[in-house]
């Protein structure tokens, strides 16, 4: 689970990219994981822009998720203790969104279980799936 926006000059595309990258590490059963990317500006990231634009990152089991219901996005950034504001260009010809730089890893019980920061390398996340997913199987 991922907070961003399509219009992003270097976090979310970085972040996108990291993910693909570790979903395609040897050994891991990607196709047991999804990926989730919630728009914090829905004001521009309609589904038309947005489903292509994690398409292109993630091209299976990626889920858009867009509201604009601005309450139903508080409240799924504050479940995640995430947060996003509108930043006003200086030239004040657009703006940009600061928001909470963090891969959410959740199983399927809404747990989070782990939490990457910006610049995790992909190799550690590819590592971290792999120890998540044997867990999982151990369980079951």
């Amino acid at each position: 689970m991922f907070f961003g926006y399509t219009h992003c000059p270097d976090i979310c595309p970085t972040t996108l990219v990291d993910v693909r990258l570790a979903l395609r590490e040897p050994d891991l059963d990607a196709e047991r994981v999804s990926v989730a990317f919630a728009t914090v500006d829905p004001e521009r990231d309609t589904p038309d822009v947005l489903v292509p634009f994690l398409g292109h990152f993630v091209e299976e089991r990626s889920h858009a998720l867009a509201t604009t219901d601005e309450a139903e996005l508080a409240a799924a950034m504050a479940a995640f203790r995430a947060s996003a504001e509108k930043v006003p260009d200086p030239d004040g010809e657009g703006y940009e969104m600061s928001h909470t730089a963090q891969v959410f890893v959740v199983d399927e019980t809404g747990t989070v279980l782990v939490e990457w920061p910006f610049g995790t390398y992909p190799e550690s996340m590819a590592h971290d799936l792999r120890v998540l997913l044997a867990r999982q199987a151990d369980d079951a």
